[in-house]
């Protein structure tokens, strides 16, 4: 008896488990979880949701060079530092310059950057031949503002040797930072160097022997001598002044009076042709030269009366002055 209750009992168990199976399980979900759910897939999605990145602003980085690139004002996004090319004021590229020769470089630029040039900024060489010009020399002793424009010279001298020779130079702020133009070019000097003057020997005026004479004859005499400046600069307008006077007893008729600016020049620089001076009388000379070519430290110039030793005089060694100059650089 016991045994059929307890088949029975399980039987019906059975049966119940079936039923329950068979029903709709999402129906008797726990709303309690399915609110736990909710929640959570609500925090994942919060949990996913990516933060925005800080903006750079952009800063002066340290090139490999050693240079460093331009500075941008932050509010414009225009460089700090930057020039632009205006014009070549002397010397445009490929001017024919003399082998050795003295001349001066200028570039006038404009300050196409933000910031204000000042003194300290420099001009300072690159690259190319330096042809004797400095390593760095100061900008300005002033301001240049933005959009402002400024002349750059430099004194070089050409090489010896014939060719095209290009030197390249740049501008350089107070922190040793370099800059340019567009891009970060350099502005160049560009000569063709050709052959200079053939040396020449010294002239020297011709003295002929002396003759006897049963007559008096005149005596001309270079009594003063000068330049005015004394000491010119290289390119520089000079006078020159010479005075002459017949010291002899006889009128001296139709003579020649010669200058050289350089002793050793080939042929004079300024004539006098003298129709007549009479004895006791003199004559101031005068001529302006358009400039030395170049600086010396020790130049000899020359005046010299009758130079083409068209009369006979009574002293011929004292027709000849001679003073010693120097031509300074620009």
């Amino acid at each position: 008896m016991q045994k059929k209750l307890w088949r029975k009992l399980i039987m019906i168990g059975v049966g119940c488990a079936l039923l329950f199976t068979a029903c709709d399980a999402p129906a008797n979900e726990n709303p309690n979880l399915q609110l736990t759910a909710a929640a959570q897939t609500i925090e994942a999605q919060l949990t996913l949701t990516p933060r925005p990145t800080a903006t750079r602003t952009p800063t002066a980085e340290a090139a490999v060079d050693g240079s460093a690139t331009p500075e941008f004002d932050t509010a414009s996004g225009e460089p700090c530092d930057l020039a632009g090319f205006v014009a070549d004021v002397t010397i445009p590229d490929g001017t024919e310059v003399q082998s050795g020769a003295v001349f001066t470089k200028t570039w006038r630029v404009r300050n196409d950057g933000t910031c204000v040039w000042n003194s300290g900024y420099s001009l300072v060489f690159v690259e190319g031949f330096q042809m004797d010009g400095p390593e760095s020399q100061r900008l300005t002793s002033s301001t240049i503002p933005p959009g402002g424009s400024v002349d750059l010279s430099l004194d070089l001298v050409a090489p010896d040797e014939t060719g095209i020779y290009l030197g390249g130079w740049m501008l350089e702020n107070g922190d040793g930072e370099r800059f340019g133009l567009q891009y970060g070019e350099a502005f160049y000097v560009e000569i063709k160097v050709v052959p200079g003057p053939t040396p020449t020997d010294t002239v020297v005026p011709v003295t002929p022997p002396a003759t006897a004479t049963t007559g008096p004859q005149p005596d001309l005499v270079v009594t003063g001598f000068s330049l005015e400046p004394i000491s010119p600069r290289q390119g520089e307008a000079v006078k020159v002044v010479a005075l002459v006077e017949n010291q002899g007893a006889v009128a001296a008729a139709a003579f020649q009076v010669a200058w050289w600016a350089e002793q050793d020049l080939p042929t004079p620089t300024c004539t006098w042709d003298i129709a007549l001076l009479q004895p006791g009388e003199n004559q101031v000379l005068t001529c302006t030269y358009a400039g030395y070519p170049q600086p010396d430290a020790e130049l000899e110039t020359i005046v010299v009366a009758d130079a083409l030793n068209d009369l006979a005089e009574v002293n011929e060694n004292n027709n000849l002055a001679k003073i010693t100059i120097q031509v300074l650089a620009p």
